[in-house]
C-alpha cells in the first residue's frame, strides 16, 4: 500500500467524520426542539410557505396587542361612564329633596358634582385623554371658568343683574324659565358646548380590531349625556339658586332634575353602545387568536420534526460516527513498515 493512498483514505474518513458530527448536531438539536433546526436547507424553495406564515402570524399578533389596549381603553371609558352617572344621580336626589326654601347645600352639592364630572371627563388613559376623540392630545374640558363666565354672563344679560346678587329675587317664575328654556339651554348646545366648555373633538377613535373590521372605540366629552350633566350642574351652581324667589327657585330646581333624567338617559345609552363595541371587539379578538392558532398550526405541519423519526437518525448517526473512529483509528495505525 502507498503513502498516497494511505493519506487519502484518511482524509476521506476525517471527511466522513466531519459529516456524520454535522448530522448529528442537527439531529439531537431536532429532537430537543421538535423543529427543523435548519428549515431552509430542509425545505429549499418551499421555506417561503412558511416565511409567508410568519409574516401572517406578525399581522394578527399586532392586531391582538391592539386589541387588547382597546379593551383597555373601553373598560376605562366605562368606569369614567359610571362615575358621571353615579354623580348624576346623587345631585339628582339632592334636588329632588330640596325644598323650595333657600338650600346652599344644593348649590354646594352641584357645585362638587361639575368639578367631580370635569375632573372625570379629563381623565387620562395610555398618555392620551380619553374623552377627547380623535384629538387625544387636547384636553377635553381645559378651562371650566370660561363656562362658568358664559352662564354669568347669559344671566346678566337676560336680566339685567348678577346672579346671586339682591335684584336676583325679583326674578319671575316665568321669566327664569324662559331664560333656562333658551339663553341658558343655547350654552350647552352642540355649537355652545363647544365654543365656551369643551375643545374635545365629536369625531370617536377608531380601532381595527381585525383584517377588514373598523370599530368606533370611544366616547366623548361632547356626549349629549355628558352635556346635560353639566347643564344641571352649572345651573344649580352659578346662576345663584338662593338669591332667587320661593317660586323662580322651584323653577330652576325642577328644570334640573328634568335635565338629570335626561342626563342618566343619555349616559346609559353611551354606556350600552360601548358595551356592544366591547362584545363586539372581543368576538373580533376571539377571531383573531384562533387564526394566528391555525397559522401556528400550518407552520408545525411544515417544520415539526417527528420525535420517533428524530430519535432513529440520532441512533443510526451515532454507530456510523463510531465506526468512522474506529476507521479512523486504525487507518492511523497503518504504515509502510508493515509492508517491508
Amino acid at each position: 500500500m502507498s503513502i498516497v493512498s494511505t493519506l487519502s483514505a484518511s482524509n476521506m474518513l476525517r471527511a466522513a467524520m466531519s459529516r456524520t458530527q454535522t448530522e448529528l448536531a442537527r439531529a439531537q438539536q431536532e429532537a430537543g426542539s421538535g423543529r427543523l433546526a435548519d428549515a431552509g436547507l430542509a425545505l429549499g424553495a418551499g421555506v417561503s410557505r412558511t416565511i409567508d406564515l410568519r409574516a401572517m402570524i406578525g399581522v394578527h399578533e399586532g392586531y391582538a396587542q391592539a386589541n387588547a389596549l382597546t379593551g383597555d381603553r373601553l373598560d376605562a371609558s366605562q368606569n369614567v361612564l359610571a362615575a358621571l352617572a353615579d354623580l348624576g344621580d346623587r345631585l339628582r336626589n339632592d334636588v329632588l329633596t330640596a325644598s323650595n326654601t333657600s338650600d346652599a347645600s344644593v348649590a354646594t352639592a352641584a357645585g362638587y358634582a361639575l368639578s367631580s364630572a370635569v375632573g372625570a371627563l379629563n381623565t387620562r388613559f395610555a398618555g392620551e385623554y380619553l374623552f377627547a376623540g380623535v384629538d387625544v392630545d387636547k384636553q377635553p374640558i381645559a378651562s371650566p371658568a370660561q363656562g362658568a363666565a358664559a352662564t354669568e354672563a347669559a344671566f346678566l344679560a337676560a336680566f339685567g343683574v348678577a346672579p346671586g346678587s339682591a335684584g336676583a329675587a325679583a326674578i319671575s317664575p316665568a321669566a327664569m324659565q324662559q331664560f333656562l328654556d333658551t339663553q341658558f339651554s343655547a350654552l350647552f348646545s352642540p355649537t355652545g358646548w363647544s365654543a365656551n366648555w369643551s375643545q374635545a373633538s365629536d369625531t370617536p377613535i377608531v380601532a381595527d380590531v381585525a383584517p377588514g373590521r373598523r370599530l368606533d372605540a370611544s366616547a366623548t366629552a361632547n356626549e349629549q349625556g355628558v352635556r346635560k350633566l353639566v347643564e344641571a350642574a352649572a345651573m344649580l351652581a352659578h346662576i345663584g339658586i338662593d338669591a332667587l324667589g320661593a317660586g323662580t327657585r322651584r323653577v330652576v330646581l325642577d328644570q334640573a332634575a328634568r335635565t338629570l333624567g335626561g342626563a342618566a338617559t343619555g349616559l346609559t345609552q353611551v354606556q350600552a353602545r360601548l358595551g356592544i363595541v366591547q362584545r363586539e371587539a372581543t368576538s373580533a379578538s376571539d377571531a383573531v387568536k384562533a387564526q394566528k392558532a391555525y397559522l401556528e398550526t400550518q407552520i408545525g405541519q411544515i417544520e415539526n420534526v417527528d420525535p420517533a423519526d428524530a430519535a432513529t437518525r440520532i441512533s443510526l448517526l451515532t454507530t456510523q460516527l463510531e465506526t468512522t473512529y474506529s476507521l479512523t483509528a486504525r487507518a492511523r495505525q497503518m504504515s509502510l513498515l508493515n509492508y517491508l
